[in-house]
């Protein structure tokens, strides 16, 4: 009979570091991969779970984990801009070209 790990905030923290390299690298598919076991995780961990401690190990945890989670959204917000901007620039292209054909 196998025994199943209990989910951690280690093994989330391990996941959250990954993910902050998949948002630097753009690999935006692959983090939303992880995301949802990750959300789960965190769904199972503090379903039932006292108030933390800020200063405990734990709270230390918690605060890496939404560290990082806040790195993410700002590696995310700036993706979104920039493909805000591209598709900006697609839009005046398609709009010359079309004053051109006298469309």
């Amino acid at each position: 009979m196998t025994q199943t790990q209990e989910p951690s905030l280690e093994q989330v923290l391990e996941m959250s570091r990954e993910m902050l390299n998949l948002a630097s690298d753009g690999s935006w598919e692959k983090l939303v991969e992880i995301e949802a076991p990750r959300q789960k995780i965190l769904e199972r961990i503090f379903s039932n779970s006292p108030p933390v401690d800020p200063s405990s190990p734990t709270g230390l945890q918690i605060k890496q984990i939404m560290e990082i989670d806040s790195k993410i959204e700002g590696l995310a917000n700036e993706a979104k801009g920039s493909i805000r901007d591209e598709l900006v620039g697609i839009n005046k292209i398609r709009n010359q070209a079309k004053v051109y054909q006298g469309k």
